[in-house]
């Protein structure tokens, strides 16, 4: 971000983030599940190679997993 363009850049990150958050709290109960499995999923390999025990939910359906965050 530079000096000439940031105010507008961040209004402008600031509303695609508010998007997000519109988005997310439309979606269907599972699918806001499916979500939180694929964050589970990016961060247990961090958490494991700090020594933490963790375990990734496992959904009934992998179909269930239908939007990319």
């Amino acid at each position: 971000m530079s000096a000439t363009n940031g105010p507008a850049e961040l209004q402008r990150a600031l509303e695609r983030k508010q998007a997000r958050r519109r988005l997310m709290a439309a979606a269907p109960f599972p699918e806001k599940i499916a979500v939180v499995v694929q964050l589970q999923a990016r961060f247990a390999p961090i958490l494991r190679a700090r020594g933490q025990e963790y375990r990734v939910w496992r959904l009934e359906s992998p179909g269930q997993m239908k939007r990319e965050v």
